[in-house]
């Protein structure tokens, strides 16, 4: 999800000269926006702030996920982390 953060940007740059290798560019945009070297901590600081604008579903409101969806429902990639009934983050399935 990082790194996909920043592909677009990279690409937009890159097409108007910019000639740093896509690695760099994300090292130096990682140390910009939440001033850490290392690529896991600013990636748990992006999903972290990624969720929070999420919402829970909420069945009630939206109804049934639909039928072509249920197994992608039922047996997720990744799990949905809630504190206090707020999204903060995802965890990968084992």
């Amino acid at each position: 999800m990082l790194l996909r953060h920043f592909w677009l940007e990279w690409l937009d740059a890159s097409s108007l000269g910019l000639t740093v290798p896509w690695e760099e560019y994300v090292a130096a945009r990682v140390q910009r926006e939440w001033g850490v070297d290392d690529l896991a901590a600013a990636e748990r600081l992006y999903v972290s702030a990624y969720c929070k604008e999420l919402v829970p579903f909420d069945a009630e409101r939206c109804g049934p996920y639909p039928e072509q969806l249920r197994p992608y429902v039922e047996a997720p990639r990744y799990l949905v982390e809630y504190r206090d009934g707020v999204i903060t983050g995802r965890s990968e399935r084992a």
